[in-house]
C-alpha cells in the first residue's frame, strides 16, 4: 500500500519522480497523487486523487469497507502503513500516533506478523515500564498495536489474538506533599500587601473564592 506524488506528460506517460518523458523528452508536470494497494483477493487496485490528503482518505474508506489488505509481513510495516492510511482522519495528520512508533520499532525491529505472541506484547510492556515510560504513554502504544492488529485481523492477515488478558497497571497515586510553614511563608511575601488578608482568609477557613467576593450570596442557616 502506498500513497505517491504523480508526473504526467501529455502523451500519457508518467512515473513518480520528476523529470523528462521518456517518450517526447518534455519535462513532467505534477498532476496531483495516486494510491495503490491489494483488495481482499489480493488484487492490486490504483486510484488518483487532487491531493495527498485525498488519497489517504481515499484508501481510508477502502479500509473502512473492508476491502484493504495490509501487504506488510512485519509488526512494525504493519503499523507503518495502518498510520498512512488513517492519518487523514485525525486533525493533527497523525502526528500523535506517530510519536508511539519509534518506541514500537525499536523493540519489535523486524519481527514477523505472524510470530507476535502474547509473551511479546507483555514483554513490550515490561521494557516500557523499565525505561520510565509513563503509563499513559504505554496506554497509546498498546491502542495503536490493537488498532493496526484489528486492521490486519479484519483482512485475514492473522487469526490470533496477542492482547488477550494485556492489561496496564495504573501508576500508584504519590501523596501530596503538605505546605511546609516556609512555602506558606514564601507565598504571603509574593503576594501585594493590599490583598494579603483576602487570600489569609480563604486558606485559613477553606471558604469559597465567591462566598469571600460576595458574603450576601450566602445562605444563612
Amino acid at each position: 500500500m502506498s500513497v505517491y506524488r504523480k508526473y504526467t506528460c501529455p502523451c500519457g506517460y508518467w512515473k513518480r519522480s520528476p523529470g523528462k518523458c521518456q517518450k517526447c523528452d518534455k519535462p513532467l508536470e505534477s498532476s496531483g497523487w495516486g494510491y495503490q494497494f491489494r483488495d481482499e483477493y489480493g488484487s492490486r487496485k490504483t486510484g488518483t486523487a487532487r491531493t495527498k490528503v485525498d488519497a489517504q482518505r481515499a484508501m481510508a474508506r477502502h479500509i473502512d469497507k473492508g476491502k484493504l489488505k495490509p501487504t506488510s509481513a512485519t509488526l512494525v510495516g504493519l503499523i507503518v502503513e495502518y498510520i498512512e492510511l488513517v492519518s487523514s482522519k485525525h486533525s493533527d495528520g497523525g502526528s500523535r500516533i506517530r510519536s508511539s512508533l519509534k518506541h514500537i520499532e525499536k523493540y519489535f525491529k523486524s519481527q514477523r506478523i505472524q510470530t507476535v505472541q502474547n509473551r511479546d506484547i507483555l514483554g513490550y510492556i515490561g521494557n516500557r515500564n523499565t525505561e520510565g515510560a509513563a503509563a499513559g504513554s504505554i496506554q497509546k502504544e498498546i491502542t495503536l498495536l490493537k488498532s493496526a492488529w484489528k486492521f490486519a485481523k479484519r483482512n485475514n492477515l492473522v487469526e490470533h489474538d496477542p492482547f488477550i488478558d494485556v492489561s496496564i497497571p495504573s501508576p500508584p497515586q504519590q501523596p501530596m506533599r503538605p505546605v511546609s510553614l516556609e512555602d506558606e511563608e514564601r507565598l504571603w511575601k509574593e503576594l501585594p500587601a493590599s490583598s494579603l488578608p483576602y487570600y489569609q482568609f480563604i486558606a485559613y477557613t477553606g471558604c469559597r473564592m465567591t462566598e469571600a467576593l460576595n458574603p450576601s450570596s450566602t445562605s444563612k442557616k
